[in-house]
């Protein structure tokens, strides 16, 4: 969910062990604010008022906490991970293996639907795939929100018609949600 990723992005730019001058944390205090409606509001006046590095205890807390965020996320990748490669392996032979990697930093350039078929085209090159190209077709399928820019992470699910691909993609901040929903995908690649 765009809460959880941005969750994330908390906590991954919190800088552990690294020395932090007044540009930074300039820096570190604008990231932050980016994503404000995700901060416990513990933290958030502090950060807002710029107080954060100043306080050793409310930045420890701070700190444990975004340790926390990381773990929490990378369990949900792992288990999300797995989910998905037994739900991919029901695909058509030509799409279950692209499943199994990540559509991670492939940049959207046509998502569309034709017909009972919605088409998913995709510049991998600087993404996680080792195919540079792909061309998914969802078939009897339609989309619910909107996938644009580049594709930032997904999550596979069963239904009961068939299956949900719910996509978090964007230009930058803010995300955009995306579910495309179908009974069969196949794919060049």
């Amino acid at each position: 969910t765009i809460k959880n990723q941005s969750i994330s992005n908390i906590a991954h730019i919190y800088p552990f062990g690294e020395e932090v001058d007044k540009q930074y944390k300039q820096r570190l205090y604008n990231s932050f604010y980016e994503f404000k409606e995700f901060l416990p509001v513990e933290f958030l006046e502090a950060i807002k008022n710029k107080t954060l590095f100043d306080n050793e205890t409310l930045m420890k807390e701070f700190e444990t906490w975004c340790m926390t965020q990381i773990e929490n996320y990378n369990q949900a990748l792992k288990a999300s991970y797995e989910k998905r490669t037994d739900i991919a392996q029901k695909f058509d032979e030509s799409a279950w293996p692209l499943f199994e990697q990540s559509f991670h930093d492939g940049e959207i350039l046509y998502a569309k639907q034709r017909d009972e078929d919605f088409i998913l085209f995709m510049d991998m090159s600087g993404g996680f795939t080792v195919q540079s190209i792909i061309k998914l077709t969802f078939h009897q399928a339609h989309l619910d929100g909107n996938v644009e820019g580049y594709y930032v992470y997904d999550e596979l699910v069963k239904t009961e018609d068939g299956f949900a691909l719910r996509i978090l993609s964007s230009y930058g901040f803010p995300y955009v949600e995306g579910t495309i929903y179908f009974e069969n995908v196949s794919a060049i690649g």
